[in-house]
């Protein structure tokens, strides 16, 4: 059993971050640049893949976790209006009221720190409840196939929620489990050390923020990273930002650091803003060890 600090976050707030990341736009001003399903956990292994007609995604009945008198099951995959589920049915032989949630999903490779479970079962019953994704997190990251996904499912004492099991890396494959996710690495890059490599896509307009600085970050550290910034300024005044990014061993994200007060340096719009400065400070996710904090990152903007 393979304790994790994972962070349980209430229904609520994952329904205001649905409804807030599903509100964001890509209009986009860039900067110069440089040019069947089957589950597994672990070990990579993963069963025949059942094919569909017609292209239609769809998830085979499939045992994801079963153990200490838990046992949950992904029983279908299904559309809805925020974006894609997948259906589960949790049930609980223990003796205690329990709260499974999933934690670190990704989607063929790309992380997508919106996706959420947070299904209650008390002692000696089932649920049936859904892992859902945003499609606009996966438009964003180019996604339109989905392939695979991979995450970790927690289990706590809905009633202390103190954490009892932190599950194996699982793997879940679609009926589409053999399509190959596009790349698309473009941009100048920032940062390329250790593994670790992030890349500028340059400023977004935003609905929601003053604007949005978007990164592609890849991680093959052979670690889970968390990258984050520090000392940012716009147009030379220091600036509120925020940016937290978490990334397991061998995926991608598409993630943007909010700028939150622009008005408070007289800027009417990320269309005024003429540089940033910052530095990266990228941890261990685990024991919040530093791996590196960068130098100042300088960007200029037309």
């Amino acid at each position: 059993m393979i304790a994790k600090r994972r962070k349980i976050l209430p229904a609520f707030l994952l329904a205001l971050v649905m409804v807030l990341s599903t509100a964001c736009s890509s209009s986009e001003k860039t900067q110069p640049s440089d040019g069947s399903s089957s589950v597994a956990e672990d070990d990579g292994e993963s069963s025949s893949v059942e094919q569909i007609p017609d292209g239609e995604i769809t998830i085979a009945e499939t045992v994801l976790y079963e153990a200490e008198g838990v046992t949950i099951t992904a029983t279908g995959y299904e559309e809805s209006w925020s974006g894609p589920q997948i259906k589960i049915v949790v049930e609980n032989d223990t003796k205690q009221n329990l709260l499974v949630t999933v934690q670190s999903l990704s989607v063929n490779g790309y992380m997508m720190p919106t996706a959420s479970l947070y299904a209650q079962v008390a002692a000696g019953k089932k649920t049936n409840d859904a892992i859902s994704l945003l499609s606009s997190e996966l438009e964003q990251a180019g996604i339109d196939t989905i392939a695979n996904l991979q995450f970790y499912l927690k289990i706590a004492d809905s009633d202390s929620y103190d954490t009892l099991i932190s599950s194996d890396l699982i793997t879940l494959d679609t009926s589409a489990a053999g399509y190959q996710q596009p790349v698309d690495d473009s941009g100048e890059v920032l940062y390329e050390e250790n593994g670790i490599r992030i890349i500028s896509r340059g400023l977004q307009q935003s609905p929601i923020w003053d604007g949005t600085f978007v990164f592609l970050m890849e991680n093959n550290s052979g670690e889970p990273i968390t990258v984050s910034a520090e000392n940012v300024s716009v147009n030379g005044f220091m600036e509120d930002v925020s940016l937290w990014s978490e990334l397991r061993d061998g995926t991608r994200l598409i993630d943007g650091m909010y700028l939150l007060d622009l008005s408070d340096l007289k800027l009417e719009s990320i269309e005024d803003v003429e540089n940033i400065e910052l530095n990266f400070r990228i941890i261990h996710s685990d024991t919040w060890e530093e791996i590196v904090t960068t130098d100042v990152i300088s960007l200029s903007f037309e």
